[in-house]
């Protein structure tokens, strides 16, 4: 007997799912709203194919339950109010994406007396631009060998930016503090940068050791935001021997 009362419930959830798959509503949430945030005053005033078939019998002041699973939306089983149960932070909600928005698909039961009909929520994600880029060190070392030929190069540390690929590093640029290079539009080193994982520094002058042994600069990232936000690190280029 409790055999056969599972495969029925194995049965009307598969039908439920079936049905979700064909009744849906879509909505955007941008990134940073805060818990309670309203995404839909009313789904029933939405997707009213669904409500329309459960109100056939619906009493007055009857209460619809909703069963789905979900960490960060809810919803009003007296309203149909759809609001966030949490802070939306879309780095933590879709940390595997980086695209611009990304979606979170919900199949919903919603149950009224003996009457249940299935939707699916689907509901993307926006992302803003609001993650300053960040190295893991506040400073490099990098060393360069004096008999270094012009235009070779050495590796440089990338920022990390968790915003969409949109919003994220775009490019990067280098800040002398040397007195004597500020006063210079002759540069010993440059940028190059090739999205998304080559950072690299390169030689653009001949260098000398006993003349300058040492060169400090700032390497700042600047992100896609309008405006851009940007990170900063600081480098210290020293030449070793030949």
């Amino acid at each position: 007997m409790n055999w056969i009362f599972i495969i029925g419930i194995i049965y009307i959830i598969l039908s439920i799912l079936s049905i979700a798959q064909s009744i849906s509503q879509t909505y955007t949430v941008d990134d940073g709203r805060k818990i309670n945030y309203t995404i839909s005053q009313s789904l029933e005033h939405d997707i009213p194919q669904v409500y329309s078939k459960l109100s056939l019998n619906k009493k007055e002041k009857s209460v619809i339950t909703y069963s789905f699973i979900s960490l960060y939306f809810e919803i009003d089983s007296i309203t149909s109010r759809l609001y966030a149960k949490v802070d939306i932070d879309r780095e933590t909600i879709c940390k595997d994406s980086k695209e611009l928005s990304c979606l979170i698909e919900i199949p919903v039961t919603a149950f009224l007396e003996k009457n249940f009909e299935g939707f699916t929520l689907k509901i993307y994600i926006k992302d803003i631009n609001d993650n300053i880029p960040t190295w893991p060190e506040n400073s490099y070392t990098i060393e360069i060998k004096e008999n270094c030929p012009n235009s070779c190069s050495e590796v440089l540390p990338l920022a990390f930016d968790p915003d969409s690929n949109e919003y994220s590093v775009q490019s990067y640029k280098l800040n002398f503090l040397d007195e004597d290079l500020k006063r210079t539009q002759q540069r010993p080193f440059e940028i190059s940068y090739a999205k998304p994982s080559s950072l690299r520094l390169l030689v653009r002058a001949n260098l000398d050791r006993e003349m300058k042994s040492t060169y400090k600069a700032e390497l700042i990232e600047i992100d896609g935001g309008y405006p851009p936000k940007t990170g900063t690190t600081t480098l210290s280029i020293s030449m070793s021997y030949k």
